[in-house]
């Protein structure tokens, strides 16, 4: 087990580690310095107030944890852990002025890109959600009226992406054969030497595009560290 506190020395903050039970998980560059540590004391396996009270540092239980003053290791903390990366996109949220119009023209886009359907209501507002494995778009009424505008603030577009560049291509068959007025598939060298597209607007205005998972992307994935 291991327990951290934070001691203030002039307008440096200095991290205190204090061991006991197991080794810790995290490692610490140790300094000659040695400052006033603040030391368990133990009644029946549980810390108790003595005249400081911290929260342990452990991660194994919530508990508040006293201590009286001792000398101890002082040391700049390494967290071994990894840095948190975010793993994807949850959900996005679309806010549209006439909820049957949209979820008419957005079943016919997303039922036919594999993507299944659900509806639910928060704070007596319906909501409209296409999910897949991998994120969820939903729709929710406007609280106000107007076109989106694609160069206000806000959204500007939003982009889904496919395997292939022939996956583009079939997207804008089915599309076109749902009644979803959709811009001819295209290579756009200016964005990449690889990068095939379609566009197309949701009925507020909202453009949306369909594109391949082009080679920089599939190598940033792979060789990311």
């Amino acid at each position: 087990m291991a327990a951290r506190c934070v001691q203030r020395k002039g307008s440096a903050v200095i991290t205190v580690q204090w061991f006991f039970d197991r080794p810790i998980q995290k490692r610490w560059l140790a300094t000659k310095a040695t400052a006033k540590c603040l030391t368990p004391i133990s009644n029946g396996g549980r810390k108790f107030a003595s005249n400081e009270r911290l929260a342990n540092d452990t991660g194994d239980d919530d508990v508040a944890e006293h201590w009286s003053s001792r000398n101890c290791i002082v040391g700049e903390e390494r967290n071994d852990r990894p840095m948190i990366e975010v793993i994807g996109i949850d959900h996005i949220y679309i806010a549209i002025t006439d909820l049957k119009r949209s979820e008419n023209y957005y079943d016919r886009v997303f039922l036919n890109l594999g993507f299944r359907k659900s509806s639910f209501v928060i704070d007596g507002d319906p909501h409209v959600q296409y999910y897949n494995r991998h994120f969820g778009y939903v729709l929710r009424p406007a609280k106000s009226n107007g076109a989106h505008d694609s160069y206000s603030p806000g959204l500007h577009h939003f982009c889904l992406r496919v395997d292939s560049v022939e996956d583009v291509y079939d997207a804008a068959r089915v599309l076109r054969a749902a009644e979803v007025t959709v811009s001819d598939p295209k290579l756009y060298p200016q964005y990449a030497p690889d990068y095939v597209a379609i566009f197309f607007n949701d009925p507020d205005g909202l453009r949306l595009e369909i594109t391949n998972y082009r080679q920089e992307r599939r190598e940033r994935h792979d060789r990311w560290r």
